[in-house]
Parts: C-alpha cells; sequence; structure tokens
C-alpha cells in the first residue's frame, strides 16, 4: 500500500528514513521516574542502583541550598532499546538522523513539591555509565532534547562528553544451571546486564532529557515500503520498531485514527521487532512481529494481547 503524504527525513551517511505524517499522539511513556531524597547539607552525590551519579557542587550546591536543603529529586534513566521504546523516546536526531543510543536520562529537582529549574547549572555533573563494550567510545556525543508542538522528542546539539574513561581491570565469572549451561555472567561484582565498562563525565546543559548517542553510519540505501496495522480499538498506542544489533528504537505514525502505523523506506536487509503497546482501560496490550526487510514491500497484522502489569516488563526485555 503506498501512501501519497509523506514526511520524509533527509538523513546523512546513507541511511535514509520516512514516516507518514498524520495525527500525532504526542510523547506516550509507560514508564515512571524514580524518587530520591535528598538533605544536601548532608548529601552531595546521589549515585542509583543503576549506576548513574550526580553531582552537586559549587556553585550549582549554594543555589539549592539558598531555597532550602531537602530536595526531591526525580530520575528517569534508561539504557536499552525496550525502555527507549516504552517511555516514548525514539533515536532520531531532529534532522532524521538515526542514533544508537548508549542510554538516556532526565533529572527534576523539586522544593516543597514545586520543580524548580534554575537557569545557572554551573556546579551540576553526571557520571554516566556506559553498559556494553565499544570499540570507539569517541563516536559518542551527548544530545538535548527538542519538543515539537505535539510532544514529540526528537535529539539535537551534539557536543562531546567531558570527559571519558574505562573501568580496568575487568573480571568475567560465568554462572551456570544443573546441567551446566552458562545462564549468566558477572563483570566486575555486576550481573552482565548491569555491567559498566566506561564512565562519561557530563555537563548538562538544561535539566531536561539527555542523551548519550552514536550515529549509525553504515545502512543499505536500497529502500523498502513498511506497514503496520493494528487494531483501532486499543488507546494510548505506540508503535515502532527496535532494531536488532543496534540500541535503536524508531516510531512508526499513523496518518489517520484507524491505528495503521507507517515506516516507510526501511532499508532492506534491516531485522528487528514490530512492536506495539496500548490500553484497553482494563489491561495492558502488548505485540511484537519480528521481521527482516526483504525485496517486497511488508504489511504487517500486529494483534495485541492482553498482559498483567507484573508481565509487561519481562516480555519487553526479550526484544533486547
Amino acid at each position: 500500500m503506498k501512501i501519497k503524504q509523506l514526511l520524509f527525513f533527509a538523513c546523512l551517511l546513507m541511511l535514509a528514513w520516512s514516516c507518514a505524517e498524520g495525527p500525532n499522539r504526542g510523547h506516550i511513556s509507560y514508564l515512571e521516574s524514580t524518587v530520591y531524597k535528598l538533605d544536601l547539607n548532608e548529601e552531595q552525590v546521589l549515585t542509583t542502583p543503576r549506576g548513574l551519579t550526580v553531582r552537586f557542587e559549587e556553585p550549582f550546591l549554594s543555589q539549592l541550598l539558598a531555597m532550602g536543603s531537602i530536595w526531591e529529586v526525580k530520575l528517569d534513566e534508561y539504557y536499552q532499546k525496550d525502555e527507549f521504546f516504552m517511555a516514548g523516546l525514539p533515536t532520531l536526531t531532529d534532522d532524521g538522523q538515526l542514533l544508537e543510543s548508549a542510554g538516556m536520562f532526565r533529572i527534576r529537582l523539586f522544593q516543597q513539591g514545586q520543580e524548580v529549574k534554575p537557569e545557572n547549572l554551573e556546579g551540576l555533573s553526571v557520571d554516566f555509565p556506559i553498559r556494553k563494550e565499544y570499540e570507539d567510545l569517541s563516536e559518542f556525543q551527548v544530545y538535548n532534547a527538542v519538543v515539537s508542538d505535539q510532544n514529540d522528542i526528537r535529539w539535537t546539539d551534539p557536543v562531546a562528553p567531558d570527559s571519558v574513561w574505562t573501568v580496568q581491570d575487568t573480571t568475567l565469572v560465568y554462572l551456570y544451571d544443573e546441567q551446566g549451561q552458562v545462564v549468566d555472567s558477572i563483570i566486575n561484582g555486576h550481573q552482565s546486564h548491569q555491567a559498566i565498562f566506561a564512565e562519561l563525565r557530563l555537563i548538562p546543559r538544561n535539566l531536561d532529557w539527555i542523551n548519550v548517542d552514536r550515529v549509525v553510519k553504515r545502512m543499505n540505501n536500497e529502500l523498502v515500503d513498511f506497514q503496520v496495522q493494528v487494531d483501532p480499538d486499543i488507546k494510548d498506542v505506540i508503535v515502532g520498531i527496535v532494531i536488532d544489533s543496534l540500541n535503536s528504537y524508531l516510531p512508526l505514525y499513523s496518518l489517520d485514527e484507524s491505528n495503521i502505523f507507517y515506516v516507510i523506506s526501511l532499508p532492506k536487509g534491516l531485522q528487528g521487532f514490530a512492536v506495539g503497546l496500548g490500553n484497553d482501560g482494563s489491561h495492558y496490550q502488548l505485540g511484537a512481529e519480528e521481521f527482516e526487510v526483504g525485496e517486497e514491500a511488508i504489511e504487517l497484522q500486529l494483534a495485541l494481547e492482553a498482559v498483567s502489569a507484573d508481565q509487561l516488563l519481562p516480555n519487553m526485555k526479550a526484544l533486547n
């Protein structure tokens, strides 16, 4: 099925995508922030269980203390493509380039229930964990979020991190089941899916979404039409593609309220899953369909099935 009205993203470096333009449902997230309480007279460093460290130093510290010592810090941090999908955070720049993300985060500060956004962030820094072993960390840059009038997030204004250092003396230990099969591994005391291979020191330019990415440089420029259809009775649906071998999420959009979502002109040879997530009012609705782009246009009927809240995350993790 050919779509006449298209918004083409002109992508650089042999990469071209286009998405159907139509009613934009805006930014929908199925993930919640983690809330931390800090007494800045006692604690000036916050380290999350996933390894993100936020440092409150001068002069930023004094600026906050002038408003009060007890602060609520709401943190969002996502490192895998299933999380990008559930949080509604595509890995696309504002000019359409596909990114591979090492992770995204957002810091929000609250004083007595009111969000505070200081303009001067000097003295605020973040140590960002790299959870995958990359050959060249110099390819990664730090992007700010840009939000459209429809609340749709893209990434812009890349800059180099302030500093980069790798974790030395890697120790690897395998875990076995009763049959002697490897079921997991421990790296430097962390399970493999939580291991930290490097850290980037970042100086936030704002208190909004921040993304650590590299541009996807090599992709087949032979393009094929792609279409996914979803049950129109399911509400607040996000539909997109998570890409094999890349930590990337590409959103799909519909031309109208029929809940037919399109990504037009996917590169031939691309492999991944088309994923849909919504809510019928009483249950989450989740579906995934594996695909590989070949010679012919792809038309998928994506069936969404009810899943309980406690099964939603385990089902999504299977896509990584």
